[in-house]
């Protein structure tokens, strides 16, 4: 698990540190990108902005710049974890991780907060394992 980069993520979520001209409103269940959302963002979504020499924004979404380098294996976490983190409908799946207690279920009306506070969770939790 990435930790630096978890925190650093919820840091900004809960700062809403982005640019106003660039992102106007936040949507767990949109990604940001130009020219396909407009002006919603979610915490994947922010990771070209946070990272801009890292990520990139696609025609799929926002991705790492790294060939073949999945959102999940950038943050080294399993993907059920990044599903459970970043999708809304990851929510459905928690059940199947009885271990993951730290989660506080959000659905696609997360706030920023919420999604950070669940990052926090996570990495609390991964460090007293």
């Amino acid at each position: 698990m990435n930790k630096d980069r978890l925190l650093k993520l919820a840091e900004h979520l809960e700062k809403w540190d982005v640019p106003t001209e660039e992102i106007k409103g936040w949507n767990f269940n949109e990604f940001y990108s130009h020219g396909e959302c407009g002006t919603l963002a979610c915490a994947i979504g922010l990771c070209p902005y946070i990272w801009p020499d890292e990520w990139e924004r696609t025609k799929w979404g926002p991705q790492p710049k790294a060939d073949g380098v999945h959102s999940s294996r950038w943050f080294d976490i399993p993907y059920e974890l990044y599903t459970v983190l970043f999708d809304p409908i990851g929510v459905d799946m928690i059940d199947e991780f009885p271990l993951w207690t730290w989660y506080k279920e959000t659905g696609p009306d997360a706030t920023p907060n919420q999604v950070a506070a669940n990052i926090r969770a996570c990495v609390t939790w991964e460090e007293s394992q």
